[in-house]
């Protein structure tokens, strides 16, 4: 075969040669069966076709300032002033420790002072 033979079909209308590559004649026959088809049938509206991009819809962030409006709607707890002491006084009292617990939390406490004062130590400003 040539190098500038074409390759050609022959169209059924007006029996002219056209290339294979080509959609429809210049008689207006195409050569696709399904575009025929879709020709003939009437447009129906239940059927949309997509043409533009579709979009995901994006999430619903919550407002902060809604949010803020809904805490402050809140009214406050109602407490009375017994509960308040009560709770002061659980708070502030100081467990009761046996005497060898005691030495044990006092030998804790002066290490960690000691580390501390090892580590926070500066040389004495010459003056």
């Amino acid at each position: 075969m040539g190098k500038n033979k074409m390759i050609a079909k022959s169209c059924p209308k007006c029996e002219l040669q056209v290339a294979v590559a080509s959609k429809s004649c210049k008689c207006g026959h195409t050569f696709f069966a399904a575009r025929r088809t879709m020709e003939c049938l009437p447009a129906s509206e239940d059927i949309r076709r997509r043409t533009g991009r579709v979009r995901r819809s994006q999430p619903q962030f919550y407002d902060a300032q809604h949010y803020q409006k809904q805490i402050k709607k809140r009214s406050p707890k109602k407490r009375t002033l017994d509960d308040d002491f009560k709770a002061k006084a659980k708070g502030e009292s100081a467990p009761q420790l046996r005497p060898a617990q005691l030495a044990r939390c006092h030998l804790i406490l002066q290490e960690i002072n000691r580390k501390m004062r090892a580590v926070t130590w500066q040389p004495p400003a010459d003056g």
